[in-house]
């Protein structure tokens, strides 16, 4: 029987620089609904839409959509970091990253993926819609479909 009902989030994290001083600053925005699969639908269509302002902005330096988006009154910070994660409660050390800068290469993205997919097996939820995937190696992964790759995974995947 399941004890609650997982949720997503967007975590945009960077640095304050105002008169030498640096702060870390954070932007959370959470997607919860009694749907985990429409909760996680919205947070995977709201993180592409950032992609690609996150992306421009990486490449010419200017932060000035960033602003608009978070609404904050920062002069000066560095590019922020976009993170995709899956909350399986309140405890925030149960979070896993799903998507995004903290997860370094493929096989880190993948192991979240396939944790993702096994809480929802495992806290026995209905409708659980799958994706079979194999990598290079022949190494075969179930996760939840429509998941993200980063471009640089799908050379390692078959067909990718």
């Amino acid at each position: 029987m399941r004890t609650s009902t997982p949720f997503y989030k967007i975590i945009i994290s960077y640095f304050e620089v105002l008169e030498n001083e640096k702060n870390e600053r954070e932007v959370e925005l959470i997607f919860k609904n009694k749907n985990p699969f429409l909760s996680r639908s919205e947070a995977i269509e709201r993180y592409n839409s950032y992609l690609d302002i996150f992306s421009k902005e990486k490449e010419d330096g200017n932060i000035k959509n960033w602003l608009e988006i978070l609404k904050s009154d920062i002069e000066t910070f560095t590019i922020p970091t976009l993170n995709l994660y899956f909350c399986q409660d309140d405890n925030q050390e149960n979070d896993l990253v799903l998507f995004g800068s903290l997860l370094e290469n493929f096989e880190e993205r993948i192991e979240e993926l396939v944790d993702e997919l096994n809480f929802y097996k495992e806290n026995n939820f209905e409708n659980i819609e799958e994706q079979k995937i194999e990598d290079l190696d022949g190494n075969k992964y179930l996760i939840l479909k429509n998941s993200l790759f980063h471009n640089e995974d799908k050379k390692f995947l078959k067909n990718g």
